[in-house]
């Protein structure tokens, strides 16, 4: 078992016709998620979550809330459990790819419309953006 925790902190951010911003990576799976990453060492997942945004959409993103902190365990032990914390919030400024060999493109979706493959991450807190509670805690078991 690791001494620490792997976290990560994702941007999710609604428009005014609830479609979600996501981003898809230009690397290793290559799937569909929220602005995200990993929180660096001194660094507030809220914070990890501000730069990641902007590093990946080029926009700002202003939190407005913890939609959930949440647990991830790979029940084959092939990796190391990490925590996803998901941010709920707005996002200005003109949004464009900054990074391509990091980022493929930046759309907003339906959530009856969602592109493939989802991330992980995605497919679990997705469909808590749209529902009414923020500050959940979950486990999810992959």
């Amino acid at each position: 078992m690791a001494d620490t925790i792997h976290m990560a902190a994702a941007a999710f951010v609604l428009d005014a016709e609830q479609r979600v911003l996501l981003v898809k990576a230009n690397y290793g799976l290559r799937r569909w998620g929220p602005p995200g990453g990993a929180v660096d060492a001194g660094e507030t997942p809220a914070d990890a979550a501000v730069r990641e945004a902007a590093e990946e959409t080029g926009g700002t993103f202003a939190v407005a809330a913890l939609l959930g902190l949440y647990h991830f365990v790979y029940g084959a032990r092939d990796r190391e459990p990490w925590l996803g914390f998901a941010f709920i919030g707005s996002l200005s400024g003109d949004l464009a790819v900054r990074d391509p060999a990091e980022i493929a493109d930046i759309g907003w979706f339906a959530l009856d419309g969602l592109p493939e493959p989802l991330s992980n991450f995605a497919r679990v807190a997705l469909p808590d953006t749209f529902a009414a509670g923020r500050g959940l805690v979950r486990r999810v078991d992959l």
